[in-house]
């Protein structure tokens, strides 16, 4: 953590257990603690008050997410979340209190689940959407995804002002979960999706953004009107363009 200036470091610490661990997103609550989530393959990942205290799979990736106070010096709460299967978090978002949403992909038939939307992996690899109101209680927990791969990037996930919580990536599946869509249906190759839940987990929409190409949404964000903006990459000659800077895609 750094100084507005970017001329002083206010705090930085190691993170970690014996083999690898990698962070991918990051969260600052209103009391300036911070929210981490990424992947372990350490059994030994340090825990704090933890929803699951124990790596699910010796051999695999599981999700890890950490909260640290203010200053830094301080591990709040640490923890894994995963089932038997590799499990990577992409995006963590902190929400009033003690609350938090969960967002990554993950390959576990047995994921934990809170009143799911989908309640048991489609196929390949799928994400999964958690909400925390606290460190140890799981609000709801859900796989998302069809019958093929599914795939989430670092910073894939927002909440809004609403307690509405959106995800975004890419889907090989025909059948990928939609609701109330943009666009229906796989336009071809790789579809970009967007995907929103309310705070309780219900359904608010669910959409394939894409063309005939290749199509991945990397980024989210909410604006102050609740409008959501998407942005990542296309090799789409007919990706759908609206108003557009750039009406044509050149190569």
């Amino acid at each position: 953590c750094c100084a507005s200036t970017g001329s002083r470091l206010l705090f930085s610490t190691y993170l970690g257990g014996t083999y690898y661990d990698a962070a991918h997103a990051l969260s600052v609550d209103s009391l300036g603690r911070t929210w981490l989530t990424g992947y372990t393959y350490s059994c030994d990942f340090p825990t704090v008050n933890p929803y699951q205290a124990t790596k699910s799979g010796v051999t695999d990736f599981t999700v890890f997410f950490s909260q640290l106070d203010s200053t830094g010096s301080v591990l709040l709460c640490s923890g894994f979340v995963g089932g038997q299967g590799n499990t990577v978090g992409y995006g963590i978002n902190a929400a009033p209190g003690d609350g938090f949403c969960l967002a990554g992909i993950t390959g576990a038939d047995d994921f934990p689940t809170a009143n799911p939307y989908q309640p048991s992996r489609g196929g390949g690899q799928d994400l999964f959407v958690c909400s925390f109101s606290s460190p140890t209680n799981l609000v709801f927990s859900t796989y998302l995804g069809g019958a093929g791969e599914e795939e989430a990037f670092p910073g894939c996930s927002r909440r809004g002002d609403d307690g509405a919580f959106f995800v975004v990536g890419d889907t090989l599946s025909s059948d990928f979960p939609t609701h109330d869509p943009y666009q229906p249906s796989r336009a071809g190759g790789e579809d970009a999706f967007v995907t929103a839940f309310a705070p309780g987990g219900d359904l608010l929409f669910s959409t394939y953004v894409g063309g005939a190409a290749q199509d991945v949404a990397c980024g989210v964000a909410v604006g102050t009107d609740g409008e959501v903006y998407l942005a990542g990459e296309t090799a789409s000659f007919n990706f759908p363009t609206l108003l557009a800077y750039q009406p044509s895609y050149i190569g």
